[in-house]
């Protein structure tokens, strides 16, 4: 089931706003996985999945910050370094089962990060990029 990216989360860039989508969308596939009790054995496929889309999306984003000479892309690229460590992390800690909640938890950190890091960090560059002809 696909969930469209509520007007908050946009950055208004069409291939950012898919992406971001796509993210949630992966976010949602998670939840459902641990409502009907197959999160454990969702959570890896899922994960795995996320971070390499995860992945996939800061190089693009990183991409288009970089040809506009946006200033802060190094403090981005240190915020999406650590987000995908620390998914790595939980991907780990799930296979070696350390944590029956963990599906829970993986998905409580997923959508409040995502939530965040689109509502600050990258409406801070929306402007410039736009500014420089991304639509």
């Amino acid at each position: 089931m696909s969930v469209p990216l509520s007007e908050e989360y946009r950055v208004n860039i069409k291939v950012l706003d898919e992406h971001h989508e796509r993210l949630f969308n992966m976010i949602e596939r998670l939840r459902s996985a641990v409502a009907e009790g197959r999160g454990r054995e969702e959570a890896e496929k899922i994960l795995g999945e996320l971070c390499d889309y995860a992945e996939e999306h800061f190089s693009v984003e990183e991409g288009m910050m970089k040809e506009a000479k946006y200033a802060a892309l190094s403090a981005h690229r240190v915020a999406h370094r650590e987000f995908i460590s620390q998914v790595r992390e939980m991907m780990t800690e799930s296979a070696k089962g350390k944590k029956n909640t963990l599906s829970l938890d993986i998905a409580a950190f997923l959508n409040d990060w995502l939530r965040k890091h689109i509502r600050i960090a990258d409406q801070q560059y929306a402007p410039l990029l736009k500014s420089k002809g991304y639509k």
